[in-house]
């Protein structure tokens, strides 16, 4: 039997099957959602590493602060935020400096970075031990400015330096793993943990004691009753408020005393003439200097300017001599970062400025006026309860009040120009702080 010969026929795709190029296109999808998702995924980690650092820095736990930065570090080694912050936190500064040279190496732009560089190896060649003993001096550079963020609870600002070029003998390069600072990290946050626990336990335990002491020595000498009484006494002292209704009786007195005047005018004459002239002079001052009354021995000679910031009663006055031409309320720096005393001089003025410190960032501050490393008198937009302090060492001003002492203070800023430095030929003016 002869088979019969099937002629030779293209085989039809089947329309099931997805070609190769389909193929691939669904698997670079999936590669492209997974990754995706991986770096949402580490982004949320980082983020929530970086908060809990911060949160334990501005607690005041600066070892477990700094196992958070690391632990951000294992995810994101090439984090500049956690790089910078562990910088600040460095036990040394020779750690501090390689942390800063890791960052320039990511971003060689930093400028926050070239300062702390400059600051490290500044202070590392006068071989001071740590960063809280260095004991702050008159400012005489910029640098200046971002030594006080890192030795101060305000140090208002790390404002934009340019840094001077480097030279050979300034190497840069130095990006060693840090295990050792990584493990004393965790293992300082851990300690710390453990005492606080151990301090607040005695502590309850203390007080605890001294009050059943007490207890027990007043229930030995007294009934329970007039202890009870002790504690919780009656309100009887009420009706004494009413004795002060008295005084304004006084004032009749002084009504009959003109009347024997007229009688002598011709030998007392010259008295009342004396005793008016001073009730006049304070008629001199303008009504917004009341508050405080105009200095009799100014620190400047002649008309120079300088301005007054009494910390007492929260207000800046600007003064030409002795003669007061401008008075603001402020706020001044907290009990826990309170604001400097003594006398400085403006040795930097911009128009606006970033400002950044632990546990707060402002960009775009209006009319800052630098006067002692990183403490100055600018514009404040971020809050309006001025006769109060509120800052971290800052004399906050109203915006308006900013400008005005802005454009008369020394040095005055360039036409075109949005900063500006002191010189020895263009001295700044001088700002006395006091209580």
């Amino acid at each position: 039997m002869t088979k019969s010969k099937i002629p030779d026929q293209p085989m039809q795709p089947n329309p099931r099957t997805p070609s190769q190029a389909a193929r691939a296109r669904l698997l670079a999808t999936r590669t492209r959602a997974a990754v995706s998702a991986e770096a949402k995924r580490s982004t949320a980690e980082v983020q929530s590493l970086l908060r809990r650092g911060l949160l334990a820095e501005r607690a005041g736990d600066q070892a477990e602060a700094r196992h958070w930065f690391w632990a951000v570090l294992d995810t994101d080694p090439d984090n500049i935020t956690a790089l910078l912050w562990l910088a600040w936190l460095a036990p040394n500064r020779q750690e501090s400096l390689v942390l800063l040279t890791r960052v320039l190496e990511l971003d060689p732009e930093n400028e926050r970075a070239r300062a702390g560089v400059r600051w490290a190896r500044r202070h590392l060649s006068t071989n001071q031990p740590n960063l809280a003993e260095h004991v702050p001096v008159a400012p005489s550079t910029s640098e200046d400015v971002f030594e006080a963020d890192w030795l101060s609870g305000e140090a208002p600002s790390i404002p934009a330096v340019t840094p001077p070029p480097t030279t050979g003998s300034e190497p840069l390069h130095d990006t060693s793993p840090l295990p050792k600072a990584r493990k004393s990290a965790r293992d300082g946050a851990a300690a710390r943990r453990k005492q606080r626990l151990i301090v607040r336990l005695g502590l309850l335990l203390a007080i605890g004691v001294c009050l059943l002491g007490i207890g027990l020595v007043l229930i030995a000498q007294y009934s329970p009753a007039a202890v009870l009484a002790w504690v919780l006494p009656t309100p009887t002292a009420t009706p004494t408020p009413t004795s002060t209704l008295l005084p304004p009786t006084a004032t009749a007195t002084l009504a009959p005393t003109p009347t024997p005047i007229p009688t002598a005018t011709a030998t007392h004459t010259p008295v009342p003439t004396i005793a008016a002239s001073p009730i006049l002079t304070p008629t001199l001052l303008p009504a917004t200097a009341t508050p405080i009354p105009s200095p009799v021995s100014p620190p400047v000679a002649g008309d120079e300017k300088w301005i007054d910031v009494d910390l007492t009663h929260q207000q800046v006055t600007a003064y030409e001599g002795s003669t007061p031409v401008y008075q603001a309320t402020v706020s001044t720096g907290l009990p826990n970062t309170p604001t400097v005393i003594g006398q400085f001089r403006i040795y930097w003025k911009l128009s606006a400025t970033l400002m950044v410190g632990p546990g707060y960032y402002l960009p775009d501050v209006p009319y800052t006026m630098y006067f002692y490393r990183g403490y100055s008198l600018h514009g404040t937009y971020w809050h309006s309860n001025f006769g109060q302090p509120m800052s971290h060492g800052c004399v906050n001003l109203r915006t308006e009040d900013a400008e005005w002492l802005f454009n008369w203070a020394d040095p005055p800023l360039p036409p075109g120009a949005n900063q500006v430095q002191s010189t020895d030929s263009n001295p700044g003016t001088l700002v006395v702080i006091h209580k």
